[in-house]
């Protein structure tokens, strides 16, 4: 769930969805009958994927709600969600789609550049100490996720060009 943490919305606060947040959105689709597919950021990141699989209990739709741990970032999620979206569109069953999508996750990596520290600071990612000698130095560490955690793999120091990268 992303939430703006002032009026001038100008930092942005990442929290787990609550389970009345999950069961709201997920409600419709199972009054309907339809089965649910859903991506979770990483269980290592993140406790989202609990909260859905509590909201889907609280809705007696275990059996109609799929949760996947992508294992993986946003864009890493991307890639996941494009490919089940394919096989569904192929007509796959939900469990197909499950299978599939598990033979994919541990090959997809995510990495990315980070401008600054301060975020990684806030959310806990590196300690105050950290954040302020590596904004002395303009460091700017490459973010690698991998087996679902993040990991810190190269640092650059001084201008750098924007980078992301993902792949199969």
């Amino acid at each position: 769930m992303y939430e703006w943490a002032d009026k001038n919305k100008t930092t942005p606060k990442t929290s787990a969805p609550s389970i009345e947040t999950a069961m709201n959105v997920m409600r419709p689709y199972i009054d309907e009958g339809r089965e649910i597919i859903c991506f979770s950021i990483s269980s290592e990141m993140s406790t989202s994927i609990n909260v859905i699989r509590m909201a889907a209990e609280e809705l007696d739709a275990e059996d109609k709600v799929t949760v996947i741990d992508s294992r993986n970032l946003s864009t890493g999620i991307g890639l996941l969600v494009v490919e089940a979206a394919v096989m569904a569109a192929d007509g796959k069953s939900r469990e197909e789609i499950k299978a599939g999508i598990d033979e994919l996750i541990p090959k997809v990596r995510a990495s990315f550049v980070v401008d600054t520290l301060v975020y990684l600071y806030r959310g806990g990612r590196c300690n105050a100490v950290s954040a302020l000698i590596g904004g002395a130095l303009a460091l700017h560490p490459m973010i690698v996720v991998k087996d679902g955690k993040m990991d810190a793999s190269r640092k650059y120091r001084g201008k750098r060009l924007h980078s992301l990268s993902w792949h199969f």
